[in-house]
């Protein structure tokens, strides 16, 4: 069964977000495992295959509908999560850069990244990305 098809039957609830929404908006090739959700928990949970993250109220902006009670975060809101929660930063970096080559018009992207708190910080990683895309696959 394929991962979003599992979502769309399953009774979790929370949001898809982090590497697992890369995975799911097909804008990295980080693996469909461990899925990770923010959800409104008391505490972090790890179940191995499972990473939940407590919110105490669910963020749901910039998020789609995916299953009773599901959503998944946005391109843009995915990358600005990933870089928000210092997240793996090949992750990120391919997020972005398969996100700036579909993308010509990035205003949505800085419209996200502004409403959370991290616009500067985005901008760095952009001026960065094509010196590390560079060093990446010459030493990948």
């Amino acid at each position: 069964m394929e991962l979003s098809s599992f979502f769309a039957n399953s009774d979790l609830s929370g949001v898809l977000c982090m590497e697992s929404a890369s995975h799911l908006n097909r804008q990295s090739t980080f693996p469909s495992l461990p899925v990770m959700v923010f959800a409104p928990l008391p505490r972090d949970y790890n179940m191995g295959y499972l990473q939940m993250y407590a919110q105490a109220e669910l963020d749901l902006r910039f998020t789609r509908k995916v299953g009773h009670g599901l959503y998944l975060t946005s391109p843009e809101r995915t990358i600005v999560d990933l870089l928000r929660f210092d997240r793996e930063e090949r992750v990120l970096f391919e997020s972005l850069d398969r996100y700036l080559r579909e993308h010509r018009n990035t205003n949505a992207l800085l419209k996200v990244a502004k409403e959370y708190g991290c616009l500067n910080e985005l901008k760095q990683r952009i001026v960065e990305l094509d010196e590390w895309l560079s060093e990446f696959y010459e030493h990948g």
